[in-house]
């Protein structure tokens, strides 16, 4: 995650405020928080094949980047490619962030649940 925050900063020629700075931390957990989510949800604790956890996985990531208005995360990136202003960017993204970690409570539950009722 740090490097991904501030390696583009090192090869470019920015100007950075601390807000700019809050708002990637926001955007990166937001995507880490879904990306693990879906990482439990099509573990071999849900999908017993692992053909069957590829596809789900993949349709997940693709439904979570590409899905029109889908938040968290294409609704964070659509936020962020129309707003020029971070300062205007922090509440919303910390809306979808927390979004994030709902979706991460609730995808670990279902993967619980359904290897209890394995059990």
């Amino acid at each position: 995650m740090v490097f991904g925050l501030f390696f583009p900063l090192w090869m470019g020629d920015y100007v950075v405020t601390t807000t700019d700075l809050l708002l990637g931390i926001e955007a990166q957990l937001t995507c880490a928080l879904v990306g693990i989510a879906i990482g439990v949800l099509c573990s071999r604790l849900v999908f017993k094949r692992q053909g069957y956890a590829l596809v789900a996985a993949l349709a997940l990531v693709m439904g979570a980047l590409f899905a029109k208005g889908m938040p968290p995360v294409n609704r964070l990136f659509t936020l962020m490619s129309t707003t020029p202003d971070a300062a205007k960017l922090l509440a919303p993204a910390g809306v979808m962030l927390a979004i994030s970690a709902v979706i991460l409570a609730v995808f670990t539950a279902v993967a619980q649940f359904v290897t209890g009722r394995r059990e």
